[in-house]
């Protein structure tokens, strides 16, 4: 009875570890994704996951903060693949806020060992976002960038745009873009100088024994006179007819005519490609022809060896022969 009662319990222990066993490796397996160190989340959508995957790192200030934990493919509105990237962000990391938005980069050397990684910006702007838990809700779609190519027209086109969108559009930290700023103070400065010039000035032709008004009112001439001489370069650069105008349609022109010429080249290389394959054919037909046509040759050639005909032409198969006699000189 004693014996029974240790080998019952021996078997209750071994069913508790092998549960406990059990749940440890379920918990492991789910952390190798991240479940326990990479707890918050940030999620992405993408028409292409340009070599993103599971694992894929997620980088930002140069650190490794998480990694890429499941991708979702799906269908966007207009028909086109869109995948849904969700990555795992690092518990210390969760106090950070990140630009609203995501940048694929490559490796120098793409493969399984080098893939592509996401890489993030900080913004402590209001528009910045943070890395929340699941529980926390639903959170926003960030898209996903390509990262831009260095001396790419394209990229310098962006740049050239953004450089116009600092002087034309209201910035973050400014309600009012730069132009209309300017154009408010000299408007201003205008109103001030109008309602200074109604006061009497100095006779006095020594400006430093002109009164405090009278040197007021020439810096305010002088200030007006160059901010309108600034306010006219902006134009002649920003204005729909300035500089960077000129320059933007150039670069379209540009981008237009390297487009057509690698749609030429493409042509010109699929015609070269099928001229070359047909060529190759056809000497692949004369050769086979050729090699049939010896074939052919030799096996009569064999035949005519073993006839008659054939041993009085080349004699018959085995036989030397017969040496032809050399006649020599008979001394004189």
């Amino acid at each position: 009875m004693k014996k029974k009662l240790e080998l019952q319990t021996i078997i209750v222990l071994l069913c508790a570890l092998g549960v406990a066993a059990s749940w440890i490796g379920i918990q492991v397996a789910r952390d190798r994704f991240g479940q326990w160190s990479e707890s918050h989340e940030l999620h992405f959508t993408t028409a292409d996951l340009l070599g993103l995957g599971p694992r894929s790192e997620l980088r930002c200030a140069g650190a490794v903060i998480g990694h890429v934990r499941a991708v979702t493919p799906g269908t966007a509105a207009n028909g086109q693949p869109q995948f849904t990237v969700i990555a795992g962000v690092g518990r210390e990391f969760s106090a950070w806020k990140f630009a609203p938005r995501g940048v694929v980069m490559f490796a120098v050397v793409q493969s399984a060992l080098s893939p592509s990684w996401i890489n993030l910006d900080i913004d402590t702007t209001p528009s910045g976002v943070l890395a929340l838990e699941p529980k926390e809700g639903p959170m926003p779609l960030l898209p996903l960038e390509r990262e831009p190519a260095k001396g790419d027209l394209e990229n310098i086109t962006t740049r050239v745009d953004k450089a116009i969108a600092r002087f034309t559009e209201p910035q973050p930290s400014h309600t009012q873009a730069v132009t209309d700023e300017l154009a408010e103070a000299v408007s201003h400065l205008d109103g001030v100088v109008a309602s200074l010039d109604g006061q009497t000035r100095s006779t006095e032709t020594d400006p430093a024994k002109r009164p405090p008004i009278d040197r007021l009112l020439l810096n305010l001439d002088a200030t007006t006179s160059n901010l309108d001489q600034i306010t006219a370069s902006l134009e002649k650069i920003v204005g729909p007819n300035g500089g960077l105008n000129h320059t933007l349609t150039t670069l379209d022109s540009t981008l237009v005519r390297l487009q057509e010429l690698t749609g030429e080249m493409t042509k010109t290389v699929n015609h070269l490609n099928l001229k070359v394959d047909t060529s190759l054919g056809k000497m692949n037909t004369l050769l086979d022809d050729s090699t049939a046509t010896v074939n052919g040759l030799q096996g009569k050639v064999d035949r005519l060896g073993n006839t008659f005909v054939g041993h009085m032409l080349i004699g018959k198969p085995g036989k030397k022969p017969t040496p032809v006699p050399t006649l020599k000189a008979s001394p004189r």
